[in-house]
């Protein structure tokens, strides 16, 4: 968690820090959301099929622990809620 609240710092200081240094930003704010949006996609659908393999497993009869349940839902909820906050930085920083 204190990854995504340090990975948000970044991105909050990086728009804060456009307006002074516009053009030469303008490339590595793109790179940044970039990664970060594939981060979030790539770290969503592992985590989405974390949680159909744990319901397959649950109608089989075998389980895995509500641990790991509810991790993996909250990390899926974590990287859908970040891969939002991009798409809507992107579309704020880029709109005319």
């Amino acid at each position: 968690m204190s990854l995504f609240l340090f990975l948000y710092v970044c991105i909050v200081m990086t728009v804060f820090v456009i307006g002074n240094f516009q053009n030469f930003l303008d490339s590595t704010l793109e790179r940044i959301l970039l990664i970060l949006e594939t981060t979030a996609m790539i770290g969503g659908i592992s985590l989405f099929f974390l949680i159909i393999l744990s319901l397959f497993l649950a109608v089989f009869g075998r389980e895995l622990s509500i641990a790991v349940w509810i991790s993996s839902s909250l990390g899926l909820f974590t990287l859908v809620m970040l891969l939002f906050f991009v798409k809507f930085l992107k579309a704020w920083l880029y709109s005319p």
